[in-house]
């Protein structure tokens, strides 16, 4: 059976890597740690990629969590910070010896789920990363809407709308600013949130935070209607923006059952029409959907980066 790419994610947390044949089947799944340092990182991918594809005929798709500048080519907005700056396209070529094209993460998502995944019956498809960081991406008629400048969808980055007094400036970004998205609907950002509130002796994460939700501790149920308030302002916002007719979420907190079932109420009170009509759904394709994404930027390549 032939096969038809290989895609491979990137972000904090790991790099992942699928093998897709024709119809979209997955044939392997690989993730490897993400090291700390350019070389080392490139060193990664090469062997992830030669394991996935040991035949090392495939070329491949990469998801970032940043984007190309259209100009020098480099890498910008990243949160491996590390990245930034680097004209990673060609490196990474010299680093694996295979074709390579690039893409932003989120874009990635809405691509993977909008083909064959959660978002396949939508005609707009808004697809949200809720991780170590928060990207969005758009896909309208099946095709990405990556924007003049390759950053269209970018929502990580918008500001927190509607905020209260309390929230004004908010916490400050790795980009720079204050008030990002990515600052208060990130995992990280939830946890700070609930530290702040609970003042634990050691760091409590996620899985801990809704245990002790369910537990009925009063500072882990604050800490998740505080975080379900201010994602459903941006969604709300998006919605008001672009009106999508899906909504997919991935990344760690499209776990979290509690936002299929509060989200909707919170963004109806920020929605300008009647209401809105988006669909809210967990990406069909989990951890895999990223590098699933990836793997579509060869055939008929709309979001390359090559």
């Amino acid at each position: 059976m032939s096969l038809l790419q290989l895609g491979l994610s990137l972000d904090r947390s790991g790099i992942t890597a699928a093998v897709l044949d024709a119809e979209g089947r997955q044939h392997r799944l690989e993730r490897a740690p993400v090291p700390t340092g350019y070389a080392a990182l490139l060193a990664a991918v090469a062997e992830l990629a030669d394991r996935a594809d040991p035949t090392r005929t495939l070329s491949f798709g990469l998801a970032i969590p940043g984007s190309i500048a259209p100009l020098s080519r480099r890498v910008r907005n990243c949160n491996l910070v590390h990245l930034n700056g680097h004209d990673l396209h060609p490196d990474l070529e010299a680093a694996t010896g295979r074709k390579v094209r690039l893409g932003n993460d989120a874009d990635c998502l809405a691509l993977s789920e909008a083909r064959d995944g959660a978002g396949r019956f939508g005609r707009v498809v808004f697809g949200v990363i809720l991780g170590a960081g928060v990207g969005g991406g758009v896909m309208i008629d099946g095709l990405p809407l990556t924007g003049a400048g390759g950053s269209g969808g970018e929502w990580g980055h918008s500001p927190l709308p509607w905020p209260r007094p309390e929230e004004v400036p908010g916490p400050r970004c790795w980009c720079g600013l204050e008030g990002c998205m990515e600052q208060w609907v990130s995992i990280p950002a939830l946890e700070r949130d609930h530290h702040r509130l609970a003042r634990p002796a050691r760091p409590v994460r996620l899985p801990e935070i809704v245990r002790q939700a369910n537990d009925g501790a009063a500072a882990a149920r604050s800490a998740l209607e505080n975080y379900v308030n201010r994602l459903g302002r941006g969604l709300a916002a998006l919605c008001n923006l672009i009106d999508p007719e899906v909504i997919v979420l991935g990344g760690e907190g499209a776990d979290l059952g509690l936002l299929y079932d509060q989200l909707p109420d919170a963004i109806a009170p920020y929605v300008i029409s009647d209401g809105s009509s988006a669909v809210l759904v967990k990406a069909a394709h989990g951890t895999a959907s990223i590098a699933r994404g990836a793997a579509w930027l060869w055939p008929g390549a709309a979001m390359a980066q090559a």
